[in-house]
């Protein structure tokens, strides 16, 4: 390490946080990833030999995630890097801008140095008739995005791109959303760009293979009941194996192929033909490496099943 930490800086480690992210504490941020770049180790070396009270939690490797704890990687250097890759990437809104992107990378890259990760290692799977997501399997899920993705950082679903690369997109999204129960309401359309691979963990909303036309409320229930935890185990500099599979097709049912009877308008019927080929559900696991038994333990507690409700009803169009 070139230099000792400077007061600034260590008037937040040694009460165990990390400085704020705003602007004017990125400098603070900067000092920081600049030093960890030089001499990781030192860096923290320096932190404990100051600490007057317990380690902090920055530099314990125990982790809990759902209700399962396990050890997330490997040593105190690692963890402690785990932990401010998380605290700068928590929130994807700031993240993915200047200035805490530049941050985020050059951590990363000190993460990549020490031998800490390795790229992630991801599979996305194309639906032959609407040329959007069939299926995602990562056989290896860090921080660090899979460089033939060409994502290096995640991004928002781009509906204008979707929609070029997979023009069904522009029919599917007319339709209004629409409760189980039969309430229409014209506040939002019922399908969302779901992702595979969470644009948190360095998922692409530009990549139609990326993307699944899905019920918005199924939308946010697998943001609350999967991605979560897959999130916060990726950003903390863990390692997962994730996988998703597509249901069947809902198909051209007996409902769907009445409501297409019904339709007064060729865009309508458009809608109806569209959703048949949508998925009916996602099937997903997700399991996390623990460096203290050297397994995979699983952190969703078993396959998570996310249906997509796909309306057999004429459409209300936006």
């Amino acid at each position: 390490m070139s230099r000792p930490l400077s007061t600034g800086l260590m008037k937040h480690l040694l009460k165990g946080t990390f400085p704020l992210k705003d602007s004017a504490s990125c400098l603070l941020w900067r000092e920081l990833v600049n030093e960890l770049a030089l001499d990781p180790a030192g860096v923290v070396a320096e932190i404990k030999a100051a600490q007057k009270y317990a380690d902090p939690d920055f530099l314990s490797t125990d982790f809990s995630e759902n209700g399962v704890d396990f050890q997330i990687c490997a040593g105190e250097v690692h963890a402690f890097l785990g932990a401010a890759h998380a605290t700068l990437s928590s929130d994807w809104n700031t993240a993915h801008l200047p200035p805490l992107q530049p941050l985020i990378q050059d951590l990363r890259g000190v993460m990549e140095g020490v031998g800490m990760l390795g790229e992630s290692t991801v599979g996305l799977s194309q639906n032959l008739h609407n040329r959007m997501g069939n299926g995602l399997v990562a056989a290896t899920l860090t921080c660090l995005p899979d460089g033939a993705l060409g994502t290096p950082f995640g991004t928002t679903p781009d509906q204008f791109q979707i929609g070029i690369q997979a023009p069904v997109w522009n029919t599917l999204k007319r339709r209004a959303y629409e409760t189980p129960t039969g309430a229409v309401s014209m506040k939002k359309p019922h399908y969302v760009l779901a992702h595979l691979l969470n644009h948190n963990i360095n998922g692409s909303g530009r990549d139609a293979a990326n993307v699944v036309p899905f019920w918005a409320t199924a939308n946010t229930q697998m943001a609350q009941q999967v991605e979560k935890y897959v999130k916060d185990v990726v950003l903390n500099g863990g390692r997962a194996v994730y996988t998703i599979r597509l249901g069947p097709e809902v198909g051209m049912t007996l409902g769907r192929a009445a409501a297409l009877a019904a339709c007064t308008t060729a865009d309508e019927q458009a809608v109806i033909q569209a959703e048949a080929h949508l998925c009916s559900h996602f099937e997903i696991e997700c399991k996390a490496y623990d460096f203290a038994s050297a397994a995979w333990v699983d952190i969703l507690g078993g396959t998570v099943f996310i249906n997509n409700f796909v309306p057999e009803t004429v459409p209300t169009l936006m």
